[in-house]
């Protein structure tokens, strides 16, 4: 937020990693508003959101345009408690 609060459109930056997006706070739900807006401005930035447990839908509908998605099977390890 700070960079954004300095350089409103991200100039010399590709890509921006959001991760726990799942993790809803009004802070990340602020970002993503800004994020959205800036966007629309920058065609060319690369937006990547992560979680493990994503509602990609929820999050594609909610920016315009066509919005790619990823989806990248888990593994759950077996895990032993040792006293």
């Amino acid at each position: 937020m700070r960079r954004l609060s300095e350089n409103p459109d991200l100039e010399g930056v590709t890509h921006v990693f959001v991760d726990e997006v799942h993790e809803r706070t009004i802070e990340s739900d602020f970002l993503l508003m800004v994020l959205r807006d800036v966007l629309a401005r920058r065609a060319d930035l690369k937006l990547v959101l992560m979680s493990a447990t994503l509602d990609a839908d929820l999050f594609a509908n909610y920016f315009p345009g066509d919005v790619p998605t990823v989806s990248i099977p888990g593994r759950a390890y077996p895990v032993a408690a040792l006293y």
